[in-house]
């Protein structure tokens, strides 16, 4: 007697279990560390106002080497005002890619800017899970906002001597 059964597809199951509920996504390449703290930072703040990230991105966006946006479609498309003369575009783009975008992962579609400002947190989604995993252990302790908050108003306390030095 044969009996015949559904193919297992387990493709829901591991993503609702594995992949959300622990932050764990087997992939092959390994995610840059500016996405991850991208989306910690995100998920760890309530960040308020209208950013323009998406904006930002087109300025800064490159693709083969090439702005991935040209001149005359960010002129049109960015709510930003921008430089009216193409070298002084071009040295702003230059300048705010340096800054913003030094790793070049900041494409039209997808973006984690270089945090130069708390404000430039998104949540993109190439960091893995690392950020949510991250956001999840900072936020499952009692203190683990204030914490997190003292951080960013102040910058990480740097060691004292005392706690290094060797005993006399």
């Amino acid at each position: 007697m044969t009996i015949a059964v559904a193919p297992l597809v387990l493709k829901d199951w591991f993503g609702t279990n594995v992949r959300d509920f622990l932050c764990l996504n087997p992939v092959s390449i390994s995610p840059q560390p500016v996405h991850a703290l991208s989306m910690f930072v995100a998920r760890t703040t309530e960040i308020r106002g209208q950013r323009r990230l998406s904006d930002l991105a087109k300025v800064v966006a490159t693709k083969n080497g090439l702005w991935a946006v040209s001149d005359e479609d960010l002129r049109s498309h960015v709510r930003y005002q921008l430089p009216p003369s193409d070298s002084d575009l071009e040295q702003l783009r230059h300048s705010l890619a340096g800054l913003l975008a030094a790793d070049r992962a900041v494409f039209q579609g997808t973006y984690s800017f270089q945090l130069a400002h708390v404000g430039l947190a998104n949540s993109d989604r190439t960091d893995h899970y690392l950020g949510v995993l991250a956001s999840r252990l900072v936020l499952s302790r009692p203190d683990g906002r204030q914490a997190l908050a003292a951080v960013i108003r102040t910058g990480p306390s740097p060691p004292s001597l005392s706690e290094h030095s060797a005993p006399m």
